[in-house]
């Protein structure tokens, strides 16, 4: 999409070798794929956005990207600058105008979506000169449907180069997340002999979620599996940083975690055992007729 006045443009574009493209269109605010992912067939809706950064044209933007997400029949992501924040803590100085987030916020709520939170970074934009306003103008928004197939997706912010705003990368966590080697679990589910697959996959999913206040007789809705998401997600790790840098990856992370509290426990002790063999004549020994009883077989009592 070309830029207007002073406001930049849009450049989309996707790997062919992973998604196949279906159809193109795009709004005054955004451009949109809808998109065809290979690996498992799944269909979604993929959206750049470029948000307004003029007062007059956000009531148009927060309409058209109302209007136009309203209409999705399929699982989709709304990505970029929306030139919006949402609460006071996207901002690290100055005054908040509560007017556009509220509104902002109104539309996310209308849509059911959810944003994919950004870790190890709190803002996305930062201001000229030599003590700059940093704020939060930058993110990813969800559908539902989108995250119930990416449970594990996350955010990454990576380091400006030539823009005052912070790229951002998304991961599905589909090809490093591993279910492997987990713990045996006992799942509810089992002990019922006569039940249905979906009963099944119901308690499943009330068992992950651990929502006790509502009773089990309720339907199995969305809210659960955004519950359950939520707190695998939050429960992963999905990198950590020490002196050397950034270690990412399951099997990195497994190992750079068990190198440190074992150095953090230190080497334990070789201790050497021996015995004294002029006491060992003094241990009490069992006698021949005891020794018989013991290893005779056992039989019936009557």
């Amino acid at each position: 999409m070309a830029p207007h006045g002073r406001s930049g443009g849009i450049l989309l574009g996707v790997d062919l070798n992973i998604f196949d493209i279906g159809a193109i269109d795009e709004g005054d605010f955004y451009v949109k794929f809808t998109l065809r992912y290979k690996l498992n067939d799944f269909k979604f809706v993929l959206y750049s956005i470029y948000g307004p950064a003029q007062i007059q044209n956000k009531a148009a933007f927060l309409s058209e990207i109302a209007n136009t997400c309203s209409k999705e029949n399929l699982p989709y992501l709304i990505g970029g600058d929306f030139n919006i924040m949402r609460k006071p803590e996207d901002k690290s100085s100055g005054d908040f105008d509560h007017k556009w987030p509220s509104l902002f916020n109104a539309v996310i709520e209308s849509l059911d979506l959810r944003e994919i939170v950004m870790t190890g970074r709190q803002f996305t934009w930062a201001g000229p000169g030599d003590n700059p306003t940093y704020e939060k103008l930058d993110r990813i928004l969800v559908s539902t449907e989108w995250e119930c197939q990416f449970p594990m997706a996350m955010v990454e912010p990576r380091d400006r180069n030539i823009s005052d705003h912070t790229p951002l990368v998304i991961t599905t966590g589909a090809s490093t997340h591993q279910t492997s080697n987990r713990p045996f679990k006992f799942e509810r589910g089992w002990l019922l002999r006569e039940v249905s697959l979906l009963r099944e996959e119901e308690l499943k999913w009330y068992e992950r979620a651990k929502v006790k206040t509502l009773l089990e007789g309720d339907a199995n809705t969305r809210f659960f599996h955004l519950v359950a998401n939520g707190k695998h997600r939050k429960q992963h790790i999905f990198k950590l940083e020490d002196d050397q840098g950034v270690v990412v990856g399951d099997a990195c992370l497994k190992n750079h975690i068990t190198k440190y509290y074992k150095n953090l426990f230190g080497t334990p002790e070789q201790l050497e055992i021996t015995l004294v063999e002029d006491q060992i004549l003094d241990i009490p020994q069992v006698s021949p007729e005891e020794n018989e009883i013991l290893v005779a077989k056992f039989t019936e009592s009557k």
